[in-house]
Order: C-alpha cells, then sequence, then structure tokens
C-alpha cells in the first residue's frame, strides 16, 4: 500500500547542482507529512535521470574559491555526446580524479567533515557518473529514507509504460495539450512536432525516435515504421528504450505509486502539456506539485 514522492535529476559530478539535494529534502519532507495524514508508508523517491547523454551539462560543478570566485571543476577528457551518462565509465587518470579531489580537498581543509564529504560525494575509478551519484545519495540521504532509482533498474517496465504511450497515438495529445496551453496565453516549453518522444538505445548511444512517415521515423532516416511495428520491436528488445522529456514524467506515472511529483518550473512545464495524453492513458493527476 506504499506510496511514492517523486523528484529527480540528471546525475552531475559530486551530487551538483545543489537543486538536486533540496529536491530531495523537499521529497524526504513531504513524504514524512503524507506518511502522518494518511497512516500508510510514503517513500520518497529519486529517480536518477541516468538515460540522460548532455555529457557537457553535468560533467563539472562550481565551488566558491578561498578568493571567493566562482570556479568551474570538471573532469578531463569527456565531451558531449549520444552516450548516456550510465554507460560512461571513470577513469582515474583520464578524468583526473585524484587532481580534482586535492583541489576541493585544499578548499575545504579547514572545514568540519570536509574530507568526509569529498569521501561521500567525489567519483570513484571505475563507477560510472551515474552510479557516483547513487551512491553519494544514498549514503547521504538513505538514513532518511530517501530511494535512488536508476532507469536500468526497472527497464522492462519502462517499455511497457512507453507501450501504453505509443498505442495511444501520443503527438495527438500533445498537440491537443500545447493548444489548450496557448489559448491560456502559455507557450509550451516543448514543440512536440519536433521533439524526440522516445529513444532507441545501442552500443552507438541514444537513437532519437519521432513522430513521421508511417508513424515514428529515426533522424536520418529514409524509412520509417508504423505504431504497431515500433510496438513489435518494443516486445523484441524490452531493454533497448527510453522515453523522451515529454514521455518521461507519464512513464514515471505508469511505473511507479506517484503520490506528488517535485521538480523546478522546467520540469513542470512539461507536465502542463501532459493533461490530454495523461487522460487517454486513464492517469490522475499528482495529488500535489511542489
Amino acid at each position: 500500500r506504499a506510496c511514492a514522492v517523486v523528484t529527480g535529476q540528471q546525475p552531475g559530478l559530486g551530487g551538483s547542482p545543489l537543486y538536486s539535494l533540496y529536491k530531495a529534502l523537499h521529497a524526504i519532507r513531504l513524504a514524512r507529512r503524507l506518511t502522518e495524514a494518511w497512516e500508510r508508508p510514503v517513500v520518497p523517491l529519486f529517480w536518477n535521470h541516468a538515460d540522460d547523454h548532455d555529457v557537457a551539462e553535468v560533467h563539472h560543478l562550481h565551488v566558491l574559491n578561498k578568493n571567493l570566485d566562482l570556479q568551474k571543476v570538471g573532469l578531463a577528457g569527456m565531451s558531449s555526446g549520444r552516450q548516456m551518462v550510465s554507460r560512461i565509465v571513470l577513469d582515474e587518470e583520464r578524468q583526473r580524479l585524484g587532481a580534482i579531489r586535492a583541489l576541493l580537498a585544499d578548499l575545504v581543509r579547514d572545514t568540519p567533515h570536509g574530507e568526509r564529504a569529498l569521501d561521500v560525494l567525489l567519483p570513484r575509478h571505475g563507477e560510472s557518473l551515474a552510479r557516483a551519484f547513487t551512491r553519494s545519495f544514498t549514503e547521504l540521504l538513505g538514513p532518511l529514507g530517501l530511494v535512488v532509482l536508476e532507469p536500468d533498474w526497472i527497464r522492462p517496465a519502462m517499455t511497457r509504460a512507453l507501450g501504453e504511450l505509443v498505442a495511444c497515438d501520443p503527438l495527438a495529445h500533445l498537440r491537443a495539450g500545447s493548444a489548450a496551453l496557448r489559448a491560456r496565453g502559455f507557450e509550451p516549453s516543448i514543440d512536440p512536432e519536433q521533439a524526440a518522444l522516445l529513444f532507441a538505445i545501442d552500443a552507438r548511444g541514444r537513437r532519437a525516435l519521432r513522430p513521421g512517415g508511417d508513424g515514428w521515423k529515426y533522424d536520418d532516416e529514409d524509412g520509417s515504421r508504423t505504431t504497431a511495428e515500433l510496438l513489435a520491436e518494443f516486445v523484441q528488445d524490452p531493454l533497448a528504450w527510453s522515453p523522451g522529456a515529454l514521455l518521461r514524467p507519464l512513464v514515471q506515472d505508469l511505473c511507479l505509486p506517484v503520490a506528488a511529483y517535485i521538480g523546478g518550473a522546467g520540469e513542470l512545464a512539461y507536465h502542463a502539456q501532459l493533461a490530454e495524453l495523461r487522460l487517454a492513458v486513464h492517469e490522475k493527476e499528482p495529488v500535489e506539485a511542489a
């Protein structure tokens, strides 16, 4: 009978950015309040969006140095590409992990628990950036009840949820949701006509799949596949699919017993476009969003 308060973010170096921590603490606080109010278990859950492939967005952090200047600290030898951050394994020499630790150790030398913070938050040789983030947040906030979830752990369930959404002609419902927003004077955050609604995952990384042709089409592909053909591909390889930004909130709702969702303004803007599609898959709005 448990429910979940869900929040999440892409995994960043050292648990960054700081609002990832604030989101997690917010989820913990709300889950505790709902547990008391409902007299049933409510679990704070952090969706570690390890499927993200924008490496340049997550391979660094910013700290205040001793001169109180904002200083960027980043992993060496990493560039943005199509590889998901869950598949990028960090190397002590290539990413210069020791140099990063030495630089940060100098900044926290005289602070309480500084060394302990570095042990918890910094990635280790042989970890992916995603797994380092999961370890850090679990060690830091697990004692407060937080559960960190990586998409790879529930990939078959996510693909089943994607199948439900794809079968509902999502583009038509997303168009209707966007039109409803515009009628109220708001511009949708993502144009569903151009958006990658899902991705195929293979050895080359993520390949964007968008509505087009006979139903669905990869970028720079001459042919296409019908919805029925795409659903058959889901069945053949349920581990090879990931939702795009617009479909991910609904995939989360379909996979998890969501009682509430906590996100930033950009994330909540996705939800504003999803009302029509949510109704189409018989989903209810979360009872509270903050």
